[in-house]
């Protein structure tokens, strides 16, 4: 299974933050979760590391409405509650 990027320059753009966690290993489970039950976001994931967290986002995405679009499919397929950031 392929992993997100580790220290991801900061792309402009409108991303869906998955999780900010504190430990590596708890944003690879996740990524492992995410391969399992909604694949086609793989190519998206990157993992910004922005001490002390870890966090897990998919994107870019050219408009915030296509980020919004991705964030409910998350919540959907996966039960967690993503939020939508806007990198500049």
């Amino acid at each position: 299974v392929p992993t997100a990027r580790a220290h991801t320059p900061a792309a402009r753009g409108f991303w869906v933050q998955l999780a900010a966690l504190s430990r590596r290993d708890g944003v690879d489970k996740l990524q492992q979760r995410i391969a399992d039950q909604l694949s086609g976001l793989l190519p998206l994931l990157a993992v910004f590391h922005e001490s002390p967290h870890y966090k897990l986002q998919a994107g870019p995405y050219a408009s915030k409405h296509e980020a919004q679009q991705a964030a409910m499919q998350v919540r959907q397929a996966l039960q967690l509650q993503p939020m939508v950031i806007e990198r500049r």
